[in-house]
């Protein structure tokens, strides 16, 4: 039996639900709104106000507490440099749930949840160094191969019905070795 057993089980293990709520909570303070069902808001809702009431002390202790259960760096500076700020004055209700209509599929209630006080546009959301080197690196082959590209075309002779289908045979070849990475 489950006596005063408080937190929602979410039909999921320990481990599942543990990593459901951090997901949920990461979503929430990089895009600053999530749309989940009502069961899994009201919980990450529990879990994001603990962790921006942790995130207001501001030191280096409460910042492994948080790197504990976020476990991402860029999300963790983010919440405690852009998000805690905004909530220096206020005591709790750092988040709000708005419930939406059903779930088309299985007819979960719906809901949005949200932070009452929003990042500026200019300063949101961490860049993490790893994906800006990789949009250099991808930029850098878009160039080099439009370069070859260019002096392969001929701009004198017209192009046959076959020649116009083995090219665009190469453009999505070209995407889906961007994609892939083959």
């Amino acid at each position: 039996m489950r006596h005063q057993k408080q937190k929602t089980r979410l039909n999921r293990s320990d481990s599942h639900r543990k990593a459901t709520l951090s997901m949920l909570s990461k979503s929430l303070f990089l895009n600053q709104g999530i749309q989940t069902t009502l069961a899994k808001a009201k919980e990450a809702k529990k879990v994001a106000e603990k962790l921006i009431t942790v995130a207001k002390k501001g030191d280096l202790a409460a910042r492994r507490k948080i790197m504990g259960i976020l476990q991402d760096k860029d999300v963790v500076t983010f919440l405690f440099d852009k998000i805690a700020p905004l909530f220096k004055e206020r005591v709790g209700g750092y988040t709000r749930i708005i419930q939406l209509s059903t779930r088309r599929g299985d007819g979960a209630q719906m809901a949005l949840l949200e932070l009452t006080e929003k990042v500026k546009e200019e300063e949101k959301k961490p860049v993490k160094k790893e994906t800006a080197v990789k949009k250099v690196e991808t930029e850098k082959k878009e160039t080099e191969e439009t370069k070859t590209e260019d002096k392969n075309v001929k701009t004198h002779s017209p192009k046959k019905a076959g020649e116009k289908k083995e090219a665009k045979k190469g453009i999505f070849r070209k995407l889906f070795n961007r994609k892939t990475g083959m």
